[in-house]
């Protein structure tokens, strides 16, 4: 009887040993950038790096949860957290650690090969595939600012303008459904900073096409601007597209900038017209985002009253992505008129306030030529 114990001690360190092999192993292949295939328009993106997981959609505070209902203006601010945490293989399970520390099992790998690798989420059972991505260092983006802008749809999508500066300077404006609404500036948190920079230079911008959009209604308009040397080098328009999972998962991330910032501070509200506007300047209509870079231009340089030569009436136009009745929330005050040079400008609200602003060099010329 005391030669079966020992036999069976045997096979049990012997299957220990086998199962902490074959983890081990597991981790070395699971090594690179990973995503989903189950969503389409809005993949997981994880990256496993040595005992680390970086995940696209989580572990990072700056986004409001909303309950999806324009009756609803209740949000639900998280704390930044940053944006991986630490996980362990046991029994092909991944475990990850949560904020105390405990181990809480994840998914199962149920297989895995140089190119995918099948999964099993522990919370619903729910199976996935899991398609490696391409784990070459991206070549940094060489760029002074990135403006991004979402409209509105029909539902509770995000209205958000974004203005990040290189160094992390951000103006954020919080039309609808993104948080605490109204026009701020601030500095973005530094591991974000850095996380946000590495999604920046995986979504590879200056190779993307100008325009991506589907023939369907009820989406949201997403623009995104690369400023460099004050031109605009690149735009990209994204509606209703299923875009690359690097792309999505920086669009996102740019949607939670606007709330993970230090020093927020309200910032120029009562001059803040972009939210119904688009401006027609000689025949050209600007987008929301050049609209929102124009404005930021703006109000980085006001003046008092001038007499404006040469001067002309540049056109208003009513933002038609803008859905809902919520219409005045940040924007206390409509725009009627704006009139300029392309250097100076004159803008005139609905309460007769007037502004002036003059950029010392001609917008026109350096932005829309």
């Amino acid at each position: 009887m005391k030669y079966i114990y020992i036999f069976i001690l045997l096979l049990s360190f012997n299957s220990c040993k086998d199962n902490s092999e074959a983890d081990q192993e597991l981790l070395k292949q699971m090594q690179g950038v990973w995503s989903t295939k189950m969503a389409v328009m809005n993949p997981v993106i994880y990256q496993f790096d040595y005992d680390s997981i970086y995940n696209s959609h989580g572990y990072y505070n700056g986004y409001y949860k909303t309950y999806g209902n324009r009756e609803h203006k209740t949000f639900i601010p998280t704390k930044f957290l940053g944006n991986s945490i630490k996980f362990d293989i046991k029994d092909s399970t991944v475990h990850y650690f949560d904020s105390i520390n405990k181990m809480k099992p994840f998914f199962k790998i149920l297989s895995i090969n140089k190119k995918e690798m099948v999964i099993k989420y522990e919370s619903d059972y729910s199976l996935d595939t899991l398609g490696r991505q391409d784990n070459n260092i991206k070549t940094p983006l060489d760029y002074d600012q990135i403006i991004s802008t979402s409209s509105g749809c029909y539902g509770s999508c995000g209205i958000i303008n974004i203005a990040i500066q290189k160094n992390g300077t951000v103006i954020s404006a919080n039309e609808a459904f993104n948080g605490k609404k109204g026009v701020f500036e601030g500095k973005l948190d530094k591991k974000f900073h850095q996380f946000l920079e590495q999604k920046i230079n995986n979504a590879e911008l200056l190779s993307l096409k100008d325009n991506y959009e589907e023939n369907i209604t009820d989406a949201s308009e997403n623009i995104l601007l690369v400023i460099k040397n004050n031109k605009i080098i690149k735009s990209i328009r994204v509606y209703a597209y299923p875009m690359s999972y690097f792309y999505s998962s920086l669009e996102l991330a740019l949607s939670y900038s606007g709330s993970i910032m230090n020093n927020k501070k309200k910032y120029h509200e009562s001059e803040y017209f972009p939210l119904l506007s688009l401006i027609n300047i000689n025949g050209k209509q600007l987008s929301k985002a050049q609209t929102f870079l124009f404005w930021t231009e703006l109000v980085k340089h006001p003046s008092k009253k001038i007499s404006i030569k040469n001067q002309q009436n540049y056109k208003t136009e009513f933002y038609y992505y803008y859905f809902g009745g919520e219409l005045s929330e940040i924007n206390p005050c409509k725009l009627i008129s704006i009139k300029g040079n392309g250097q100076q400008f004159e803008l005139t609200f609905e309460n007769n306030e007037i502004y002036y602003y003059d950029l010392d060099y001609n917008f026109i010329e350096r932005y829309l030529n």
